[in-house]
């Protein structure tokens, strides 16, 4: 056994403190009920001075008593504190590799990605909406492959087979936005099936 196993195994519990105590009294009683009976029955041989020892054990057994009482409730005060600072230290070594002080930084740039798509979509949209009547009206008498249209809602254009459509940025940004909870959502599933199952495992 280790040095450290053996200072826990030999490490007291109130419990313990208490019974020894506890024992240690009640042999000093019986011994001093012992020599009084035995006066009783008429035992010459007990002397005077036997029985104030034992009175004298008794008593000094009943404040050890006192004293393992209150060294037990040291004890258990000390289990208390040992099981918060496991505890404590459990808790900061698993939250150590979160750090939540990232938060607002990550939130800054949450902002900034969305206004950034919010600016160029707005922008795009605006250079649809611009054109797109115009190129509409154009491509009617034009041979060059140009289509568009705008009815006061949704407008298009179409180059060379390839269309150019208003994107709808406040549509995108929530679509983000949804996705990322969705992503975390998802995590959370997996993780709480790999808990369901490391514990399924530790059953059998």
């Amino acid at each position: 056994m280790s040095g450290q196993g053996a200072a826990e195994a030999e490490q007291p519990t109130p419990e313990g403190v208490i019974a020894a105590a506890e024992a240690e009294e009640k042999e000093a009683a019986e011994l001093l009920h012992a020599l009084e009976d035995r006066v009783r029955d008429g035992d010459e041989t007990v002397q005077p001075e036997q029985i104030e020892k034992a009175r004298g054990l008794r008593r000094f057994a009943q404040l050890r008593r006192e004293v393992a009482a209150r060294r037990a409730e040291k004890l258990k005060q000390q289990q208390i504190d040992n099981l918060a600072a496991e505890r404590r230290d459990a808790f900061l070594a698993e939250i150590a590799p979160h750090d939540i002080t990232r938060v607002p930084e990550l939130q800054r740039q949450i902002t900034d990605a969305l206004a950034e798509l919010l600016e160029l979509c707005e922008a795009y949209d605006q250079v649809v909406l611009k054109h797109a009547n115009g190129l509409a009206s154009g491509g009617r008498q034009t041979t060059l492959p140009i289509r568009g249209d705008f009815d006061g809602v949704k407008a298009w254009i179409e180059l060379d087979g390839k269309m150019y459509r208003r994107p709808g940025g406040k549509n995108l940004a929530d679509n983000a936005v949804n996705a990322g909870r969705q992503r975390h959502f998802k995590a959370v599933q997996e993780r709480a099936q790999q808990r369901r199952e490391r514990a399924a495992k530790g059953r059998l």
